[in-house]
């Protein structure tokens, strides 16, 4: 979504939405912005006169509110929308990313580095489409999965995992291999400005919340000056979690960079063998492990600098 139309999507994650119910929330308010918009000309700037035009246009719309009944959103939140209260600017800004734990922090600062690779790598504007970003996070942790490092295994009931890598579980859509919380961390990202995401093309590739249009994802000028930053520190890992972890990055950038979306899905399924696995079953669970702020230099740094960003 572009970047004035966050707070769209960001209210439809508020309200509780998910998956497809908010896909097609997102697909009416959208229908209704741009018919709004064209009667109402243009903001200065995307600020209070605009959350109180989308409050008062959009969201007390008659069909977004039928849309939310009929999706059984409870009625405190409905009447929010009825009566044009939705906390915009709380929802668009969502959590500032030093609201995290040290844990997330590093998923985070990985996933923008995923990013700043891939671009580089690909000599592309974007990563070309939610769908194949949500795969390289997928084949970066299979790699990690599969690559005997020495580092400490952790065995659970999820199953044998190297503790290192993102902390996302990865079950199976329609897609291939998908992680909600994964795209919950790129929409914090979006939220805090580090990452953009623009529709570089009108079909869509099949991905959660990607039906009807194909995203681009490429880091923000903030994203850029924030791993310019500590990009020496992403390139001498001490810790051998972190070293292994960009090591298989790197990996599955390498593998997914010259693929097509078929290409790419036929390669995770040759991978992961998923094809016969039923759709909802976990594909991959999540690193097992947590960093310590106070045992690992590494990995206070990136605090420090995120303190000071």
């Amino acid at each position: 979504m572009v970047n004035e139309w966050a707070a769209l999507e960001r209210a439809g994650e508020w309200a509780g939405l998910e998956g497809t119910a908010l896909d097609e929330y997102v697909v009416l308010v959208a229908d209704i912005y741009n018919a709004e918009m064209a009667n109402y000309g243009e903001f200065e700037n995307y600020g209070e006169e605009y959350y109180q035009f989308l409050n008062n246009r959009v969201f007390a719309n008659d069909r977004v509110i039928d849309l939310l009944r009929s999706m059984d959103v409870d009625d405190e939140t409905v009447q929010t929308f009825q009566a044009g209260r939705v906390p915009v600017a709380e929802t668009y800004r969502t959590e500032r990313m030093l609201d995290h734990g040290l844990d997330e922090l590093v998923d985070l600062i990985m996933m923008l580095k995923l990013v700043e690779r891939y671009t580089t790598v690909a000599n592309q504007e974007y990563v070309q489409s939610r769908y194949r970003f949500q795969k390289l996070l997928f084949a970066t942790n299979l790699d990690l999965k599969e690559t005997q490092t020495g580092s400490i295994v952790d065995e659970s009931e999820l199953g044998l995992l190297e503790t290192t890598g993102y902390r996302y579980s990865f079950t199976k859509r329609r897609s291939g291999p998908f992680s909600k919380d994964a795209y919950t961390d790129k929409d914090r990202l979006y939220a805090n400005g580090l990452i953009e995401e623009d529709v570089i093309a009108d079909e869509g590739t099949g991905e959660v919340a990607e039906h009807e249009h194909t995203y681009g994802i490429k880091l923000s000028l903030n994203g850029e000056l924030l791993l310019n930053r500590f990009s020496d520190l992403l390139k001498n890992f001490s810790s051998d979690i972190l070293f292994y972890w960009n090591e298989s990055q790197e990996n599955a950038i390498e593998a997914l960079v010259d693929r097509t979306r078929d290409e790419i899905g036929e390669y995770i399924d040759e991978r992961a063998d998923i094809e016969d696995r039923e759709t909802g079953a976990t594909l991959l669970p999540p690193r097992q492990a947590r960093f310590e702020d106070s045992e690992d230099e590494g990995v206070g740094g990136i605090a420090e600098v995120m303190t000071n960003a």
